[in-house]
């Protein structure tokens, strides 16, 4: 199995090739109804642009919320470690397992 930072690299690359693959295909399509389209289209630029910057924030919140439940997660297991086990609950002993009616004629 292919270590997980060769699989990133993988993943990267495969994404880098695939978009540079749509901007040569938006390219060559400019090219092609470059004179048919006259007015020039700032308002795509803004919205790409806002939707990145959606996107930024959005991510940056869900880094936020992921590090600090395992911040939390942390802690609680860091807790549970240090109890000594006095003040631990005594677990109950499981019940002996029942033979059935079949097993006892199996082991006659």
């Amino acid at each position: 199995m292919p270590e997980p930072e060769h699989m990133d690299e993988e993943v990267m690359d495969f994404v880098r090739k695939n978009e540079e693959s749509a901007v040569e295909a938006v390219r060559n399509w400019a090219k092609s109804v470059r004179d048919s389209v006259p007015v020039e289209m700032p308002m795509v630029g803004e919205l790409v642009n806002g939707v990145l910057d959606f996107t930024k924030e959005v991510l940056k919140i869900q880094r936020e919320f992921i590090q600090n439940v395992m911040t939390e997660t942390r802690k609680m297991a860091q807790q549970m470690a240090e109890a000594t086990p006095e003040r631990a609950a005594p677990r109950a002993k499981p019940a002996p397992a029942r033979r059935t009616t079949r097993a006892k004629k199996a082991a006659a």
